[in-house]
């Protein structure tokens, strides 16, 4: 880019922050994001091996392009999910949230735009306000867990088309056991 900083990228910011600073997914000088993103936040190697039931919390906002999709068999544009790895980020299977619920069941932005396919579920369009995201991870008991908080946008409306799509927000993660923190 001319300022010789990347359009694309999870930072922390205080930009429609929470409290102080919070991960955004997102560009400063856009003031939300672009085209054709497909962005990640990773959590170092976690061991899930004697956990019993663990769970993912975090706050997350989202201000995205619309969640209604013309395009057959999708349901939304831009989006945001979770994904989970079990051997060390090889691979990575979507997850679903215990709430809140996904918005879309098919984001074209990684269905389409990214080459990923039909089915990819995700939040799209705008949360009302920061939601409390829980994610139960039982039956992931893996020494090599990674977590991935992923965004994708297709070619058009973005945040330098449109003003109020300002991208993904996540604050306060927490990865428990029972009272016990990973």
């Amino acid at each position: 880019t001319a300022d010789n900083m990347p359009l694309a990228f999870f930072h922390q910011s205080d930009f429609h922050s929470l409290d102080g600073q919070s991960w955004w997914c997102g560009s400063q000088r856009l003031q939300g994001y672009d085209n054709k993103w497909l962005q990640y936040l990773q959590t170092p190697l976690l061991d899930f091996s004697a956990a019993a039931h663990p769970r993912l919390r975090f706050k997350a906002s989202w201000a995205l392009q619309s969640d209604e999709c013309d395009q057959t068999g999708y349901d939304g544009w831009d989006g945001c999910n979770v994904w989970i790895s079990e051997n060390g980020g090889t691979t990575f299977e979507l997850l679903q949230p215990v709430q809140p619920a996904y918005t879309c069941t098919s984001l074209y932005g990684f269905g389409e735009t990214w080459g990923l396919g039909f089915g990819i579920g995700g939040w799209s369009g705008k949360s009302s306000a920061w939601q409390d995201a829980v994610f139960d991870l039982s039956g992931h008991n893996s020494a090599q867990t990674v977590i991935r908080f992923a965004f994708a946008s297709d070619d058009k409306k973005s945040g330098r088309d449109t003003p109020e799509n300002t991208g993904f927000f996540i604050d306060d993660i927490q990865i428990t056991d029972g009272g016990k923190t990973i």
